[in-house]
């Protein structure tokens, strides 16, 4: 989870770095991020990730205009 924003907030704008490892011994294939809400955008540095490689997940969470839960 990404947390709980409180009402008040200036900011609209939130960018959350996450890092994948690929632990495993196969290279890993990342296809398709899929996001389920239109005020998050995603970007990932690399697509195919070698045994012990890395990559950041970057997601933007835009939330000027939204109110709620």
């Amino acid at each position: 989870a990404i947390g709980v924003i409180t009402g008040g907030t200036v900011q609209a704008l939130f960018q959350l770095p996450f890092v994948l490892k690929n632990n495993s011994r196969k290279t890993c294939v990342i296809n398709q991020i899929q996001k389920s809400c239109g005020c998050t955008e995603v970007n990932c540095s690399k697509t195919r990730l070698l045994s012990g490689e890395s990559a950041v997940v970057s997601v933007t969470l835009n939330i000027r205009g939204l109110y709620g839960e």
